[in-house]
């Protein structure tokens, strides 16, 4: 089972996909969706909105993330990626985010850059590392100037990461915050301050938007019943289920199940 707490090494990732919808979730890398077509709603240590064509999102070191509402017809390039492979960016990493994560692009002008890095993905040439490196320079560059940065809030990452961990492996139980206090050792109300303050939702939609997340899989098998998933993933009722499916997804189980049948 994923943690929501990645530690990713020096890996990159690079892919055109058309489904984006994640649990949030956070990681030591740079993390950066360009849409090409369609919408979906993306947020970062709780600020964010709706995204679509010409815009782009980004998610610093650390930073708390999610997607969610994706459109049918959605598109987007992903880059997932070591901050520490463009050390002129460093500094910016370490001690600044964007004040808002959704920043517009001209697409025309980093198109012919996304399809070098897919072309060198797809049959890497002797030095494929320099040149991946140099158009998420270019990439980066092309994004930034078009952001205002702020400060970043140097967070208890350790107590964050913890709180995360048992969420994701508790989500199916019928989760309190009493419970977490107990099992992680940190007072209640400070954990319910750290979902608030720090990631941005209360700890309530924080639960339920994994248990959602966690529910496509399962509708995508087809070999259970949508109300055995409710209750599987961890909600006390169908209607409940239901409720905050359609307002994380933009369409009702059934209406995902029969769009992925």
């Amino acid at each position: 089972m994923p943690l929501l707490y990645e530690n990713k090494g020096q890996y990159i990732e690079f892919r055109t996909a058309d489904g984006v919808a994640c649990e949030p979730h956070l990681h030591n890398h740079v993390e950066l969706a360009i849409i090409l077509d369609g919408f979906t709603y993306a947020y970062a240590d709780g600020i964010g909105g709706r995204i679509q064509k010409g815009d782009t999102f980004i998610a610093f070191p650390n930073q708390l993330h999610y997607f969610e509402n994706d459109s049918p017809d959605l598109l987007y390039s992903l880059l997932i990626f070591p901050p520490d492979i463009i050390p002129e960016f460093t500094s910016i990493f370490k001690n600044q985010v964007p004040q808002n994560p959704i920043i517009p692009i001209d697409l025309d002008r980093i198109s012919q850059t996304i399809d070098l890095i897919t072309c060198e993905r797809g049959k890497p040439s002797k030095f494929c590392q320099q040149i991946i490196c140099g158009c998420l320079q270019i990439i980066l560059s092309k994004i930034l100037e078009n952001a205002e940065l702020v400060e970043a809030n140097h967070r208890d990452l350790s107590t964050i990461k913890s709180i995360l961990i048992y969420c994701n492996t508790h989500y199916n139980d019928p989760l309190t915050l009493d419970d977490i206090a107990a099992n992680v050792h940190i007072n209640k109300y400070h954990i319910s301050h750290i979902f608030n303050r720090e990631i941005g939702i209360s700890f309530t939609d924080f639960i339920n938007a994994i248990r959602v997340r966690k529910s496509y899989d399962l509708i995508k098998k087809g070999e259970q019943s949508i109300t055995e998933i409710a209750f599987q993933v961890g909600f006390s009722s169908l209607r409940s289920f239901n409720r905050r499916f359609l307002a994380l997804s933009g369409c009702t189980p059934r209406e995902y199940k029969k769009r992925h049948s």
